[in-house]
């Protein structure tokens, strides 16, 4: 049997698409309701699958990270489901291009003490690879 993986935690089509790809792993995507700007599907359904499953890793997405107010998202539609993959994940990954870092969005959804692993570009500052790293979460650059 493979890794359980929350498909994207916040169930977006791309990352959807990638994991599919991958033979060994078993992906749960929840559905509902598909917002076309974030490419995401939500629904109160697919909270409740969410909560109701226990995951290897879950993989998150995010708009902004600001080492003060934390991490966030574009849309507070976002939140709950984000919540949920948090809570139901052994491994939280969170996922984001460099030029999200210093960066504020609308809608909080985790502080980066919330997560285990973050994925980014080479891009990165060395200020916040030092901030990342001191704070004890692994530090991916792809």
């Amino acid at each position: 049997m493979g890794q359980l993986f929350l498909a994207a935690a916040d169930e977006a089509a791309n990352t959807l698409v990638e994991l599919y790809k991958k033979p060994l792993v078993q992906i749960i995507f929840a559905g509902g309701y598909y917002h076309h700007n974030s490419q995401m599907f939500a629904s109160p359904e697919g909270i409740q699958l969410i909560n109701r499953t226990c995951a290897t890793k879950a993989f998150i997405a995010a708009a902004g990270v600001c080492k003060r107010l934390g991490v966030t998202c574009v849309n507070q539609y976002e939140i709950e489901t984000k919540h949920a993959a948090l809570g139901s994940a052994r491994s939280k990954i969170l996922v984001m291009d460099s030029t999200k870092f210093d960066k504020i969005r609308p809608a909080h959804f985790a502080d980066l003490s919330d997560f285990d692993v973050m994925i980014t570009d080479s891009r990165i500052s060395p200020e916040w690879q030092e901030y990342i790293e001191d704070m004890g979460i692994t530090l991916l650059i792809a």
